[in-house]
């Protein structure tokens, strides 16, 4: 199993959300643009944004 764990920022770089559940529901965000950073057990960092219309 690999470890990985999940942070949602906002466009201001406030942390809204972190988990290691990969089915975290995140639609309580509001319209916007966020980012998703994900982190495995080695501390490699994988970001991506996210538009929500």
């Amino acid at each position: 199993m690999i470890n990985l764990q999940f942070e949602i920022y906002d466009i201001k770089g406030i942390l809204l959300m972190q988990t290691q559940n990969r089915n975290s529901n995140a639609s309580k965000f509001s319209t916007g643009i966020y980012f998703l950073k994900i982190i495995n057990k080695n501390q490699q960092i994988l970001t991506e944004k996210i538009i929500k219309k």
